[in-house]
């Protein structure tokens, strides 16, 4: 079977791609075995990323025009959604994230 992918932006589509790539190549760097959802619009200048493998409400945003050469902007911001689903800064650990409370739907409780 063949997708269909459609454009909103097909003359940002491959800095689209290769922007939300470096992006999550720097976050996989620093905190391993987690999954980052990254998507990058040159469009409009923004990146969003969350974690994946917990459907939480917590994300960043990123002007990607402010990004540094080393992505220090990127890791700090993938350390704070950790810390705030009270995970630890480094590889992923599934015991962790099995742990984490959730609500009825299944949603992790977050730690205001």
């Amino acid at each position: 079977m063949s997708e269909i992918i459609t454009l909103d932006n097909p003359e940002h589509f491959l800095a689209d791609v290769t922007m939300a790539k470096r992006i999550a190549e720097a976050l996989y760097k620093h905190y391993p075995d987690h999954v980052w959802m990254v998507n990058a619009d040159n469009g409009n200048n923004i990146a969003t990323v969350q974690l994946g493998g917990v459907t939480g409400k917590y994300g960043f945003y990123l002007h990607l025009d402010k990004l540094s050469v080393g992505m220090g902007e990127v890791m700090r911001a993938g350390g704070e959604i950790l810390e705030r689903y009270r995970l630890h800064r480094g590889r992923r650990k599934d015991d962790e994230i099995a742990n984490l409370s959730r609500d009825i739907a299944g949603r992790v409780a977050h730690a205001e």
